[in-house]
């Protein structure tokens, strides 16, 4: 038998209002699980005739909490708001207007249009906080403190509010709260992009719930783990985290927690690139969404059926007149969504005119810019190859001043001292043979000059076997002995590249020949699928590389130059007294 069968008895004893605070005892365990039924029946049996004072600050405390879980809250902020007014005009309970102040700062928050929660109402809940020096009510103090900051995009003064909080709760020990703390405290770190200040708050966290075997909270920050690692790339981990927490067993009201947790895990799938997993997963989300809105929208059917069943014929009068204005209403609505189509499809047509004139616009843009492109190129190649005819010229007068002139100078020389001196010269053999040996030079240089100039006539026979040619013409002379050796030249390449890439060689043995005193030297030729490589060595007396790129007489500059020109690269590596190496990487 319960106390209250049993009211009889015991009213002449105790009084009605025992009964009615049990009552109100009970709504505790109630509001903790969010019962509306259980909280609204228990009100309703109440007798509020006989209420005292302190029971009537209760009845509107227990009615303004049930109309706020039913998003009533203007109806909530009502309720609590005469609460709080008989609270004042009692002996105040500083713990009841706590609970009454922190039940009117999550209402008001609700109907307003930004969420803001009034300060004077947290700042009074601060000072009673203080003056009780309830640690616990301190934490909820603060709570709202640093959940508005973070509302107003005031990280940093957010996070400085949870530290504070922080030290208060560490003097007791509380550690679900000093979890809930390092939980929000990495996660504004994880805002403000400080990385390295993430885990070490998660991990301390994670102890902390584990040990209190908190599973709404493990998950709660398992999803945060799984945030972490999804922004800094690390998709695999943040699978990991995120799988843990979606298999975390929660009470049935922590659904929305699951479906938020099942979202995320589809976004990092979606990141990850993994899009046939990303969709699976957002059809599962999209799936138990549905699922709970319609549990829950049959609930509150339930419900709601329940409390209002008394004035269901006020409702059937209301359904007609709102039937008469919805049919009202369709007909005009109807007649204004036809001639809003009609609108939008003619701005629709002339927005797609609009687009294909820009369109054609466009293409024909595109069309004399690539013509423009063309010509220019056309032009570059023209001037590139009347440059290197006009360099060519150049070194071949170059050469023939240098070797051929100077040899011919000297055998003109000895002629005029034959002229000259023909009756006084005892050795006219001798001379004669000096200016025949002159001449014979002068020939010898002139003959290989032209077979060096010569070997590119590679129209016939490709590159590989006029770059052969050259080497033997170079051997030929000044004791020098060039070898070639190739790779992948099996075919032929584009005539104007081969003929490029032969005078490039040629112009780099000609300098061996000139101004390396070398002995040996090697051109090795390599091709590759997208490019060809080129090494020239020789085992000459090298050069100064920052003065020998500038010197006239090597042609570095122009061979480099040639290369830019074919969209390649260029490396020379030289030493003194050991020789020199040049590397040309040219694309096909």
């Amino acid at each position: 038998m319960t106390f209250c069968s049993m009211r009889i008895l015991i009213f002449f004893i105790m009084g009605n209002g025992f009964c009615q605070d049990l009552s109100f005892k009970s709504l505790d365990l109630l509001v903790k699980n969010k019962d509306l039924v259980g909280i609204d029946n228990i009100l309703r049996k109440l007798d509020t005739t006989k209420f005292t004072q302190f029971q009537k600050v209760d009845f509107y405390y227990y009615s303004g909490t049930l109309a706020l879980f039913e998003d009533n809250n203007e109806e909530a902020v009502k309720l609590l708001l005469k609460a709080k007014k008989i609270m004042q005009e009692i002996i105040l309970k500083p713990s009841l207007a706590f609970k009454i102040n922190d039940r009117l700062i999550e209402s008001i928050g609700a109907t307003s249009e930004y969420s803001i929660r009034p300060p004077e109402l947290i700042n009074e809940n601060c000072a009673i906080a203080n003056n009780l020096k309830d640690v616990s009510l301190l934490y909820d103090c603060y709570y709202y403190k640093y959940t508005s900051e973070l509302q107003d995009g005031n990280y940093n003064k957010a996070l400085e509010l949870m530290k504070d909080a922080y030290k208060i709760v560490s003097t007791e020990n509380l550690q679900e709260l000093m979890g809930n703390l390092e939980t929000n405290m990495g996660h504004v770190h994880l805002v403000l992009k400080n990385m390295d200040s993430v885990l070490p708050y998660f991990n301390k966290a994670e102890v902390r719930f584990k040990i209190s075997n908190n599973n709404q909270k493990l998950a709660y920050l398992y999803n945060n783990y799984g945030n972490f690692y999804k922004t800094t790339g690390s998709y695999e981990i943040a699978l990991q985290y995120l799988e843990k927490a979606y298999k975390i067993p929660l009470k049935q009201e922590k659904t929305s927690t699951k479906n938020f947790i099942l979202k995320n895990i589809a976004d990092t799938y979606y990141f990850q690139g993994d899009f046939e997993k990303a969709a699976l997963s957002y059809e599962t989300f999209a799936k138990k969404t549905d699922s709970l809105d319609r549990a829950t929208h049959a609930k509150n059917i339930q419900y709601f059926n329940t409390k209002y069943q008394t004035a269901e014929k006020e409702k059937q009068i209301l359904l007609e007149q709102k039937q008469k204005e919805q049919n009202q209403n369709i007909a005009i609505a109807l007649g204004g969504g036809l001639f809003g189509v009609t609108i939008i499809g003619f701005l629709l047509f002339k927005n797609s005119r609009r687009k294909q004139r820009i369109s054609e616009q466009q293409s024909e843009i595109e069309i004399q810019k690539t013509e423009k492109i063309l010509k220019e190129q056309q032009l570059t190649t023209i001037d590139a190859m009347m440059a290197g005819q006009e360099k060519e010229r150049e070194r071949l007068a170059g050469d023939l001043h240098d070797s051929v002139g100077a040899t011919l100078s000297a055998a003109k020389l000895q002629f005029d001292h034959l002229a000259k001196n023909k009756e006084k010269i005892g050795q006219m053999d001798e001379l004669f043979t000096k200016v025949g040996d002159l001449l014979a030079q002068a020939y010898t240089e002139v003959r290989e000059m032209a077979h060096l100039k010569n070997s590119g006539v590679i129209a016939k026979n490709g590159l590989l076997p006029a770059v052969q040619k050259l080497a033997r013409n170079a051997s030929r002379t000044n004791k020098l002995i060039v070898e070639v050796e190739d790779f992948g030249l099996d075919g032929r390449i584009e005539n104007t590249l081969e003929i490029t890439i032969f005078r490039i060689i040629q112009e780099l043995v000609t300098n061996i020949i000139k101004h390396a005193d070398a002995t040996e030297a090697s051109i090795a030729i390599t091709k590759y699928k997208e490019s060809i490589n080129i090494i020239v060595e020789d085992n000459g007396k090298g050069f100064d590389i920052k003065k020998g790129l500038n010197k006239e007489g090597m042609g570095l500059s122009g061979i480099e130059r040639r290369v830019e020109h074919l969209e390649g690269s260029m490396e020379v590596d030289s030493t003194l007294t050991k020789g020199t190496t040049v590397l040309i990487d040219i694309p096909l």
